[in-house]
């Protein structure tokens, strides 16, 4: 069934949205990264974090880092922005 809309004064008949946006599941790291669960996740696992600067962005993935580490996984990779854009400068 379409839905009227009126587009430059004129009612026109638009076909309904249909999303199937899933919400994202949001789930607590130690669910993932402390023992019985650690054993069940998979080898590989990426987390992006995302924001503004002084958000504490690292110091959250170094959290993560250790917090693997602790529970026995091996050291993560961290990749960061920080790193990437600095360049050596010839005095």
């Amino acid at each position: 069934m379409a839905s009227p809309r009126t587009v430059n004064g004129e009612s026109k008949d638009f076909p309904p949205r249909n999303h199937s946006f899933d919400k994202p599941k949001i789930i607590d790291a130690s669910h993932i990264l402390k023992h019985p669960h650690c054993a069940s996740h998979p080898d590989h696992i990426v987390i992006i974090l995302r924001g503004l600067p002084g958000n504490r962005k690292s110091y959250t993935a170094k959290l993560l880092h250790n917090f693997e580490v602790e529970n026995g996984g091996t050291a993560p990779r961290i990749h960061s922005m920080d790193e990437y854009f600095m360049t050596e400068v010839e005095s």
